[in-house]
């Protein structure tokens, strides 16, 4: 063939070398995708994790929740003072 004059299999002797045959270069290709895929995986459960309320969700917002919680209820105190009847004090 003539495209093997200008293809050189030369290694040097310290690299090991073996050349692969398609089934196994889709092989090796397939087992990187797998590992990123993996490591994509775990990484992402670890940032979910770390970044979840209801992990980390009582030391950083215990105060801005207590506090929207009393305004929300302030808000319904003066909503069924002046509604009495209306549909968010039927249950008080």
């Amino acid at each position: 063939m003539a495209w093997q004059k200008y293809v050189s299999n030369h290694v040097p002797d310290w690299l090991h070398v073996l050349p692969l045959g398609l089934r196994a270069s889709v092989w090796e290709i397939l087992r990187f995708v797998i590992a990123g895929a993996v490591f994509g995986l775990l990484a992402g459960l670890v940032i979910g994790y770390a970044k979840d309320d209801t992990w980390n969700g009582k030391q950083k917002w215990a105060q801005e929740v207590q506090e929207r919680k009393a305004e929300g209820q302030k808000l319904l105190d003066d909503v069924c003072r002046d509604f009495p009847n209306s549909g968010a004090c039927k249950g008080r």
